[in-house]
């Protein structure tokens, strides 16, 4: 299923070669049932939970990023964004590792 809607985005130009893309299923459940575990792939993995924490961690790095904006330069902004984005784990990367950090393989077989 996955592998079919990847082939059409990327046929339709929606998501461009060269860009990766992976699949995340977000689900309260933390187990897979037997018969779906040949088709968890290489798909990632996060709880309700961990969504709600990695927003609610954007919102206070971009909450404090507005309280230094009096007076600040722009590369004082950019500064301060860098560092609050990292302190929070928000950054670009860090966003893709909270992402695709647990596999759906990894979780117990019910």
């Amino acid at each position: 299923f996955f592998s079919v809607e990847l082939q059409r985005v990327r046929a339709d130009n929606l998501i461009p070669d060269f860009i990766p893309c992976s699949t995340i299923i977000i689900s309260p459940r933390a187990t897979v049932h037997k018969l779906a575990t040949s088709h968890v792939e290489d798909i990632a993995y996060l709880s309700h939970d961990e969504v709600i924490k990695l927003f609610n961690d954007a919102a206070l790095a971009l909450e404090r990023l507005r309280a230094s904006t009096a007076g600040s330069t722009e590369e004082a902004l950019q500064d301060n964004a860098l560092q609050f984005y990292r302190e929070k784990a928000v950054a670009l990367q860090d966003v893709k590792n909270r992402l695709l950090r647990r596999k759906l393989r990894d979780l117990p077989v019910q």
